[in-house]
């Protein structure tokens, strides 16, 4: 079940969030599964997700355990040294998508804590960091 939500989670991002038809502010430019070498990312805006924990927080009944998958979503923007508003739609555009019918698992989907990252300025970019629980059941 986790290969299915993380790649579900990638082809809901770019099914919905790429090219010139996407409802959202900003479209991206490239999904990354697992950790990116923010070095080497050249084209903006490019977002990623690793996985930080499966965990089980409680037995279920009969034959299926309740499960919770721990999922940071990062991302990677353009922004000039003193505006971090393309930073800022970004984070609003993926916490819409989270919580929209856009995302295959959005009722079974909880939104955590955002970090935000200054970026150097040579590269004017900035980082950021979603997590998100996503809920599932397992069979015994």
């Amino acid at each position: 079940m986790r290969d299915t939500i993380l790649n579900k989670l990638k082809e809901d991002f770019l099914d919905h969030m790429t090219g010139a038809s996407t409802s959202y502010t900003t479209s991206i430019i490239n999904c990354v599964n697992g950790i990116a070498d923010f070095d080497s990312i050249s084209t903006y805006p490019t977002i990623g997700y690793i996985l930080s924990s499966d965990d089980l927080p409680e037995q279920g009944l009969d034959n299926y355990r309740l499960r919770t998958l721990n999922i940071v979503i990062y991302g990677v923007q353009q922004i000039s040294y003193d505006n971090f508003t393309p930073l800022y739609e970004l984070i609003e555009d993926i916490e819409k998508f989270l919580m929209s019918t856009d995302w295959t698992y959005t009722n079974d989907t909880n939104l955590g804590n955002v970090e935000v990252f200054a970026g150097g300025i040579e590269k004017e970019r900035a980082y950021f960091t979603i997590e998100i629980q996503v809920f599932y059941t397992q069979e015994k």
